[in-house]
């Protein structure tokens, strides 16, 4: 069955379940020219940016606690990228509760005491452990070609000229900035279609 909702990315962030990507979906490819598109649009847009259609297999979501994403798996990672470089610039400008409030939009966040219990999106196989390192909140903002004994040089290519051009788009010097820049990102609206598989 077939669910449409108008929904908006920071109601998708605020949802209690992970949201992952199935295996068979692509690796994450958006390069210079789709994410300069998409902040582009949304620093144009004055009210919200609409982002389209994004489809979610909820039908395992009691049992696993995830959701597979169908549909929207590129415009979803370049998101949490760009709230990755949010909460960098936060803990640059020490606006320690944005980058607070950030780090729980990006990950669960254990309340008592503040570390990141997982991410809230899964992503691709392809880019997991260096996205996984970099939304945790201890991030030195490194890329190191090995994670543990894992060489992840592939990874590192694929992630971080995405993010290293988000940060230089982006671009922010001030708190204000900062703020207008997040409330943008959490109020991109998308028809959200949930499919019962």
């Amino acid at each position: 069955m077939i669910h449409p909702v108008p929904s908006t990315i920071g109601d998708l962030l605020s949802k209690p379940y992970t949201f992952e990507i199935p295996r068979y979906q692509r690796d994450y490819s958006w390069q210079r020219e789709e994410i300069g598109e998409l902040i582009d649009d949304l620093s144009g847009s004055d009210n919200s940016l609409y982002l389209g259609t994004m489809i979610f297999d909820a039908a395992d979501k009691d049992k696993t606690g995830s959701v597979s994403v169908v549909d929207g798996q590129q415009r979803f990672t370049t998101i949490l990228l760009m709230l990755i470089a949010c909460r960098v610039a936060a803990r640059r400008l020490k606006a320690n509760q944005i980058e607070a409030q950030t780090q729980g939009r990006i990950a669960f966040v254990d309340p008592s005491t503040g570390d990141t219990r997982g991410t809230r999106l899964k992503v691709s196989s392809s880019i997991r452990d260096v996205f996984e390192l970099m939304a945790d909140e201890s991030w030195d903002e490194s890329f190191p070609p090995k994670i543990g004994k894992k060489h992840v040089r592939l990874q590192v290519r694929a992630l971080r000229p995405a993010f290293q051009l988000i940060s230089d788009t982006l671009d922010i010097k001030s708190k204000d900035q900062l703020s207008k820049i997040l409330s943008a990102i959490y109020r991109i609206s998308i028809i959200r279609i949930d499919v019962d598989a």
